[in-house]
């Protein structure tokens, strides 16, 4: 989980670059487009239809640029949510993974285990055994016979 929330951490700082970068993209769009504007107007300030040429020559030079410039800023907008969405899948698929992981162990550790029960019940039949020995009546000791020790519950 470390890792993702630092993988997280590196495309923030990705994205933050990327978008700086952007942001001086369309800095220095805009002082190309304020140089271009301060030379239209020295320029033509003599007559209407030299300015109406200008205005048009100006919109045909940045107005494509602007366009561009502001789609690439909202490609990386959504190049940063899509990023976003699929962290936030994949830590949910993370989270569920370790959910299955943990409960498997709880559930498999919660169940008695078969050596055990076999001892607890070996140990039962020992006990009966001890409480009503078989004797034998040559040698008068006390058995018990392997039948009643193995028989099935």
């Amino acid at each position: 989980m470390q890792a993702s929330v630092a993988d997280m951490k590196a495309s923030a700082k990705d994205t933050r670059a990327a978008a700086a970068a952007e942001l001086e993209t369309l800095r220095a769009a805009n002082k190309t487009a304020m140089r271009v504007l301060q030379q239209a107007e020295t320029a033509l300030a003599g007559s209407d239809v030299q300015r109406q040429m200008a205005v048009e020559r100006f919109v045909e030079t940045v107005a494509p640029q602007l366009v561009k410039a502001i789609g690439e800023a909202v490609v990386i907008r959504q190049r940063r949510y899509n990023q976003a969405v699929q962290w936030g899948r994949a830590a949910g698929i993370a989270t569920v993974a370790g959910g299955l992981l943990l409960g498997g162990y709880a559930w498999g550790s919660s169940r008695p285990d078969d050596a055990a029960v076999a001892g607890a019940v070996a140990l039962e039949r020992i006990r009966q055994c001890q409480a009503s020995p078989v004797r034998d009546d040559r040698t008068h000791e006390a058995y018990c016979p392997m039948k009643t020790l193995l028989a099935p519950s």
